[in-house]
């Protein structure tokens, strides 16, 4: 295609979502999409005349001719922004009966959220909500003040509360019988659920003599017997029950911050998101290997489950769409869609309505995202296909002893 424009252009760049292309020059600046055309111009008696281009963490920055750093936004995927909840980012999230959300706060608030408005309100954390799980009949929720909740569904009512680690509380995970939490006082610990009495306590700082670790986001296979550990500085751990011990791998990412963990609906691949830098992993549970997720559209920081075979990765003002198969070779293969959205800033907690055909995003100014499903599908990148092949190898392992309860 050829475009026409008034003068020189002199810079051009591709937006994450790999349609639009975005030029500066004489003209001012334009958005170019190959599926429309021109999107829109900015004329240079607005903007001056742009001498280069660049795309940022989820907006458009531009240098004109006087030297000054110019940022733009690009909001073009179609969302909803129901409401904002508070100042407070939005840390944590889960789905909700009668296609609602509960969204927890960095101040400790929970509230129950359709599209438009919230429909209740739960005070009882005093700090910051960091986690959330269910199982439709009950909600947990962990929290900065080194508690967690259990929450009778769709009651509400608080069945359980007490301190549950010595320091910060910062990751669960539910399966069949129990749930699974994660601390920054280094430990895992498996509770009965609902009930919890506490069934075990993994050290996971034993593994680390003498250094400190911070446990963040953990996964559990349904029978208990492996389990995987996100961590802040320390990569990830796999541990696998042997009686009377787990036996351990530990797996060194260049993410110093392995932030959260989820299960790839109705396949054997957990998929992890991370920061510092931003980064994917997937652990294959087949295979017993980590490997490092092709990253395409942008710095993903979040992530949360999507229908069958699929996950949705976010991150400042992007969102990214996963889907896996597995070929009979057992090789896993994926493709990758893309997208931009400035207005997002960025997305910290997500999960699916109970439609599941609305994706809900909350972001660290307080503010909801529903996203149609179909609609924002259309408005993704073509999808960019690959395979898993950068293996991630264990750097050391061993056997760890559990403390039952």
């Amino acid at each position: 295609d050829t475009i026409s424009l008034k003068g020189k252009t002199l810079s051009v760049s591709w937006l994450g979502n790999g349609t639009t292309l975005i030029a500066g020059g004489e003209y001012g600046l334009m958005a170019w999409n190959k599926r429309t055309g021109i999107e829109k111009i900015l004329p240079s008696e607005e903007v001056g005349k742009i001498m280069q281009v660049f795309r940022g963490k989820g907006n458009i920055l531009a240098i004109d001719e006087d030297g000054k750093l110019c940022t733009f936004f690009y909001n073009k995927m179609p969302h909803i922004i129901c409401f904002k909840l508070r100042e407070n980012s939005i840390w944590a999230m889960s789905t909700a009966p009668s296609n609602q959300i509960f969204a927890g706060d960095s101040g400790g608030g929970l509230f129950k959220c359709n599209s438009r408005s919230i429909t209740a309100t739960y005070p009882l954390h005093t700090l910051g909500i960091t986690a959330m799980a269910s199982d439709g009949k009950f909600l947990a929720t962990s929290s900065d003040d080194k508690t967690i909740a259990i929450w009778k569904l769709p009651e509400m009512q608080v069945e359980w509360r007490s301190r549950a680690h010595r320091f910060l509380v910062n990751g669960l995970w539910i399966n069949k019988k129990s749930l699974w939490s994660v601390s920054s006082d280094g430990n895992a610990k498996e509770w009965n659920w609902p009930d919890m009495d506490q069934k075990q306590v993994i050290q996971i700082s034993n593994i680390f003599p003498d250094q400190k670790v911070s446990c963040q986001s953990i996964w559990s296979a349904s029978n208990g017997k492996r389990v995987l550990v996100g961590t802040w500085d320390k990569g990830i751990v796999a541990l696998e029950k042997h009686k009377p011990a787990f036996e351990w791998r530990h797996f060194q990412t260049a993410a110093k911050v392995i932030y959260q963990a989820t299960q790839v609906p109705d396949m054997a691949l957990v998929a992890f998101s991370a920061f510092a830098p931003s980064a994917a992993y997937i652990y294959d549970l087949q295979a017993n290997k980590l490997y490092r997720l092709p990253i395409f559209h942008s710095t993903p920081t979040s992530l949360c489950a999507g229908r069958d075979h699929e996950i949705w990765y976010y991150g400042p003002g992007s969102i990214m769409q996963y889907r896996f198969t597995r070929g009979k070779d057992g090789i896993v293969h994926f493709s990758a869609s893309g997208g931009m959205e400035s207005a997002m800033d960025i997305g910290i907690s997500g999960c699916l309505a109970s439609d599941k055909q609305h994706l809900v995003i909350g972001n660290e100014n307080g503010k909801v995202f529903w996203w149609n499903i179909a609609e924002l599908e259309e408005h993704l990148s073509p999808p960019v296909s690959g395979m898993l092949t950068h293996e991630i190898p264990a750097i050391n392992s061993g056997t760890l002893a559990r403390n039952l309860k």
